[in-house]
């Protein structure tokens, strides 16, 4: 099951400390991002559990945040967000806030259901805010800040658990805006080329300020293709 503990692994002495006390709540399938020049870490959401619905198991959801303090080695609360998810995204703002886009939350009958809900996290005052919702519903995608300081989320599962797909948009959040960006597979230089429907893909920022976008999938069956994001 979910759990509230974590660890500290230093990779000079290849050794693992747990850290003093736990979590506000136990969690899996979460996200975290570090700030304040690596000394913190916010942790938000995830999985902390589930109950029976019609004699159904389904999850639950945390709206619970962390924040870990690598001074003092312990966590303490960073609040409570409107909507419990897991499976979203953490960037860093122009501001400095964190946006939390995106994510699987608690649908209809509580089946587990995509989200366009986003909302932000500022470091200054430990509070949480709405942002500007992300066009297009998706879970299990992937996020970067640009050069420019934005936020772009790419990709990701769409719909239900009961009728997963996937989707090949992206967009750019200012944390007060979005705009559409070429969805994945796109290329100028080849006109009508397919675009890529994938989630539960893995993006990583090349030397040269491109992204690559490899594997995932179509919410059916997985992917062994890859493409280049140029910004």
């Amino acid at each position: 099951g979910a759990m509230n503990t974590a660890e500290v692994y230093d990779p000079v002495t290849d050794s693992w400390t747990a850290v003093a006390g736990t979590m506000s709540d136990k969690r899996m399938g979460h996200t975290q991002i570090a700030f304040a020049g690596g000394s913190k870490v916010l942790v938000c959401g995830g999985i902390n559990g589930g109950t029976t619905f019609f004699g159904q198991g389904v999850p639950t959801w945390s709206a619970n945040a962390d924040v870990y303090d690598m001074a003092s080695n312990t966590f303490s609360s960073a609040g409570t967000f409107t909507t419990g998810r897991a499976g979203h995204s953490l960037t860093e703002l122009p501001n400095g806030d964190i946006l939390m886009a995106g994510g699987v939350v608690s649908g209809l009958f509580l089946i587990p259901t995509a989200t366009t809900n986003c909302q932000s996290w500022s470091p200054s005052t430990g509070g949480w805010s709405s942002a500007a919702a992300i066009t297009n519903s998706r879970g299990m995608h992937t996020a970067a800040t640009l050069d420019n300081g934005n936020t772009v989320v790419v990709g990701g599962l769409t719909g239900t658990f009961l009728a997963i797909a996937a989707t090949a948009t992206v967009e750019e959040h200012t944390g007060s805006s979005v705009t559409p960006r070429a969805d994945i597979g796109t290329n100028p230089g080849i006109p009508g080329a397919p675009t890529a429907l994938i989630g539960s893909h893995q993006m990583s920022r090349l030397a040269n300020g491109t992204y690559l976008v490899s594997g995932g999938s179509d919410g059916a069956s997985a992917s062994n293709i890859a493409f280049i994001f140029k910004p």
